[in-house]
């Protein structure tokens, strides 16, 4: 509804106190009969509606206990002596230095 009363206020803007007051009836009417039409087509609804797409599990047996510990992979140091190239196997740009 906020929305709804930032897009309206520009063409209500200058007017005297109640002088359009329709206009924010039939704005209110809008808003109330596009809020029925989409609770009747159960859009607008209390539902979870991805309640019904979640997969279940399919085995009930549990992952191998390893003593609570994540399993991490070695992962190779970098090279500190310098910049690595991006491309490697590729001429560097024209004009850029090269250690």
């Amino acid at each position: 509804m906020a929305m709804v009363s930032l897009l309206i206020a520009p063409l209500i803007d200058g007017n005297e106190d109640w002088k359009l007051w329709y206009v924010g009836l039939i704005i209110l009417v809008i808003c109330l009969v596009a809020t029925l039409v989409l609770m009747y087509m159960k859009i607008l609804t209390w539902q979870d509606p991805l309640g019904t797409n979640v997969d279940e599990p399919k085995s009930t047996k549990s992952a191998p206990d390893n003593g609570g510990t994540p399993q991490m992979t070695p992962v190779s140091p970098v090279d500190p002596s310098g910049p690595a190239q991006a491309w490697p196997g590729q001429d560097p740009a024209p004009g850029a230095v090269v250690e």
